[in-house]
């Protein structure tokens, strides 16, 4: 039992480490092949967490509406917005650090309940709702700024979150943070019911609504501190318009779909967290082969393709031998019934 107990283990770790040690290899071997180097050097690797961190958050607020079947749009320019308003809530008060880090989570989170609320009042389409909210919120960000960028270039006691113990202090923060709401709350139970049946967990008395609004200013506190973590990286934001704040949202498919397949052997928080890793490998990869950034969207979008057909050929291959097992006992039963 024991020997077996060691057997699981080491194939949930193999299972765990094998697709971004798999990306990992291919691209350090491909580039030594080319004589290509610098993979490997530690510039790029701080480059890879702080990509990772930054695209980890944006796909755990993805993630808590869609797993109830909400697409939301407006991620991105609810990131945007919600930044925007925490510049000038640091500048009007002279913040720290930390205080430009709770006025963005506040200024996202009272966001995200806006667009809860309005979902739930009005009563269309998630997707409808969201793209509502998009327009609004990029309209509101170029008033708000006035039309041109917010900086803080030069503001190193500020911009503090893109790498360092500070950027690893809100990545564990917000692991910790989607880890205990997602498995050891009422929220996280019912979320998780909600996300197998809707109708179902509402008859025995789940409140969706509640539910989904809650869902929605988790996904806005989390949207700014994927914003934050970015906005120290670069130190300024610049409005967007015409649906653009939704290429935000495009990074976080493929560390979703990775973190889906990994959810039976880890908690699926921690399965995005490996697929964002993966993905910023991916990322490092391409730039060091000196692939151009249309050519990336393309690789990548192959990339999640391939990915998602290998995933549902797996699933239905599951399906199938689940199948065959109980036709299996259901013919034994059958044969011990009449003889």
């Amino acid at each position: 039992m024991a020997e077996q107990k060691k057997i699981n283990i080491f194939n949930r770790i193999f299972m765990i480490i094998v697709i971004p040690l798999f990306v990992y290899l291919f691209f350090q071997i491909l580039c030594v092949c080319l004589g290509i180097k610098g993979f490997t050097s530690w510039t790029n690797l701080q480059s890879v967490l702080q990509t990772t961190i930054y695209t980890t958050f944006i796909t755990w607020a993805f993630s808590f509406n869609l797993a109830n079947g909400r697409f939301d749009f407006s991620i991105g320019s609810l990131m945007i917005l919600s930044n925007m308003l925490g510049v000038h809530i640091t500048n009007m008060f002279g913040l720290n650090a930390f205080g430009m880090l709770i006025a963005f989570v506040v200024c996202g989170a009272v966001l995200g309940l806006v667009s809860g609320v309005l979902y739930v009042v009005l009563k269309v389409s998630p997707m409808v709702s969201s793209i509502g909210m998009t327009m609004i919120f990029e309209a509101l960000a170029s008033i708000v700024s006035g039309g041109k960028a917010v900086s803080m270039i030069g503001r190193s006691d500020l911009l503090v979150f893109s790498s360092g113990w500070q950027l690893w202090l809100l990545a564990l923060a917000g692991l910790a943070l989607c880890f205990f709401l997602s498995n050891h709350t009422v929220f996280g139970l019912n979320f998780k019911a909600l996300g197998g049946g809707q109708a179902v967990t509402v008859s025995v008395g789940v409140n969706e609504k509640r539910n989904a609004i809650l869902c929605y200013i988790l996904a806005g506190g989390l949207m700014a501190a994927a914003g934050i973590v970015q906005f120290s990286y670069l130190g300024t934001w610049e409005p967007k318009s015409g649906l653009a704040s939704t290429q935000y949202m495009m990074n976080s498919f493929l560390p979703l779909f990775i973190g889906l397949a990994l959810s039976k052997f880890i908690d699926n928080n921690v399965g995005i967290l490996i697929g964002s890793f993966t993905q910023s490998l991916i990322t490092l990869g391409f730039s060091k082969l000196g692939v151009s950034m249309t050519l990336q969207t393309v690789l990548n979008a192959v990339i999640v393709l391939g990915f998602l057909y290998f995933e549902t050929r797996r699933m239905k291959s599951a399906e199938k031998k689940m199948f065959a097992a109980k036709r299996q006992m259901l013919k034994i039963g059958l044969r011990e019934k009449y003889e």
